[in-house]
């Protein structure tokens, strides 16, 4: 349900308001800020302050206004970095998803 929308106007379900689950509405928050300061196939990064002016103007349509404001409280406190490389096993493979899960452009590969 983390595309649905405080209004009602997301998917899968159109529900709205407190009718979204609370876990829900708290990905849709933490999901819209990373795709939106992630370069995807269809556009580049947005910086962080793009971002949060986003969550700001969506904030009550789109997002919890509760969960946004906490989650920019969490920004402010902890700031933003990108995450650093991932560890690999022992066996010196891994596996990792070369599209993200929103693109529309491919499937998911798993490599």
């Amino acid at each position: 349900h983390h595309h649905e929308k405080m209004n009602g106007r997301g998917y899968p379900m159109g529900l709205a308001g407190d009718e979204i689950p609370e876990f829900a509405r708290v990905i849709s928050v933490a999901d819209a800020f990373d795709s939106m300061t992630s370069t995807r196939s269809y556009r580049p990064a947005r910086s962080v302050e793009e971002a949060v002016e986003e969550l700001r103007r969506c904030s009550g349509s789109d997002f919890d206004p509760v969960v946004v404001a906490a989650f920019l409280r969490a920004l402010d406190a902890h700031g933003w970095r990108l995450p650093g490389p991932v560890s690999v096993p022992g066996n010196g493979v891994a596996e990792v998803a070369q599209q993200d899960h929103d693109d529309p452009t491919a499937p998911i590969e798993v490599r």
